[in-house]
């Protein structure tokens, strides 16, 4: 079972941008053009998503907050933007479901796992980081983390301001996590919505 870490609200910063001694595309089975990294996309100019089928992406609630609609970035099109709307939200967990409505855009969509990491697993983080380019991090999964109540995965991966609600994938690159939250009191660990509490998000 993995040991859970009680971490203080007052050490946690939303995807503050905190940088990690870990590489990135050292694996040459994953590069910046695998498929669940084309999977991810820049919303609102300062946070990501992560498609999961051709229309609707999830993200971290904090990056939709109090937003019922917003702009989703097309990097191929020269950051074209195309509207989404706020499906539903779930401001505890910090996950939110948004929708594009376009004929000419079709999005890439992820595999979502059926079983969640174990520790030491080689973890994959893709997001925008300062809103500019998508940057594919890697690390290793450590453990689970406890912050007020609610249970977050989390991994010494790079996480920056902007990886808020992309994505954490496998080695297989199935959906395993959303970005929410880096907690520097803990080394500057990385923390994520986990597998468990997406899939329970999607299916309510």
């Amino acid at each position: 079972m993995n040991t859970y870490i009680k971490i203080i609200t007052a050490a946690l910063f939303i995807a503050c941008g905190i940088p990690h001694a870990n590489s990135a595309y050292n694996d040459y089975t994953i590069t910046p053009k695998s498929s669940f990294v084309q999977s991810v996309y820049k919303i609102n100019g300062n946070c990501s998503a992560v498609a999961i089928d051709e229309n609707t992406l999830l993200t971290a609630e904090h990056c939709v907050s109090n937003k019922n609609t917003g702009q989703l970035f097309l990097d191929w099109r020269g950051d074209e933007k195309v509207p989404y709307v706020l499906i539903k939200s779930d401001k505890s967990h910090d996950i939110a479901e948004i929708e594009i409505h376009s004929s000419s855009v079709h999005l890439t969509p992820v595999k979502i796992s059926k079983a969640p990491p174990s520790e030491t697993d080689r973890v994959y983080i893709v997001g925008y980081p300062a809103a500019q380019m998508r940057i594919l991090s890697e690390g290793y999964y450590s453990t689970d983390a406890d912050v007020n109540g609610m249970r977050h995965y989390s991994t010494g991966a790079n996480a920056f301001g902007g990886n808020s609600g992309g994505g954490l994938f496998n080695e297989r690159g199935e959906l395993i996590g959303i970005t929410s939250k880096v907690a520097a009191v803990y080394h500057h660990l990385s923390l994520f919505v986990p597998l468990e509490d997406i899939n329970e998000f999607i299916e309510n």
